[in-house]
């Protein structure tokens, strides 16, 4: 019993640590092009980080509307564009869409029902 309780404090614990992590940032880039998912954007704009991605598979279906900017592959220029874009707006004019956008789309409850429909 002692063990479990010990488990649940350390997962709980975990999780606000990921949370303090992924707010830390202006805004999160992500290069990858061979996501299945893109945990760690969705992750991001949850804690109200916006995001610049790849235009790859998955990658631009995180991305929702004030939230952040697709970028073609090997667009360098564009990647410096987006980014300076969201230094210039300011984090905090994204934060509310990025994690409105996540909660909407993403997250576990609002998704089963989806599933099971399919």
């Amino acid at each position: 019993m002692g063990q479990r309780i010990i488990h649940r404090l350390s997962v709980a614990n975990m999780k606000k640590k990921m949370g303090e992590f992924f707010s830390m940032p202006d805004e999160l880039v992500n290069l990858s092009i061979e996501e299945t998912f893109g945990l760690v954007t969705a992750e991001a704009l949850v804690c109200g980080s916006p995001a610049v991605v790849i235009n790859a598979p998955v990658n631009p279906e995180l991305i929702g509307p004030g939230s952040g900017y697709v970028v073609e592959k090997n667009d360098v220029k564009g990647i410096l564009l987006y980014t300076n874009k969201i230094h210039q707006r300011g984090k905090a004019s994204f934060s509310e869409q990025c994690i409105k956008y996540t909660r909407e789309n993403f997250l576990k409850n609002g998704r089963i029902g989806d599933y099971t429909d399919v």
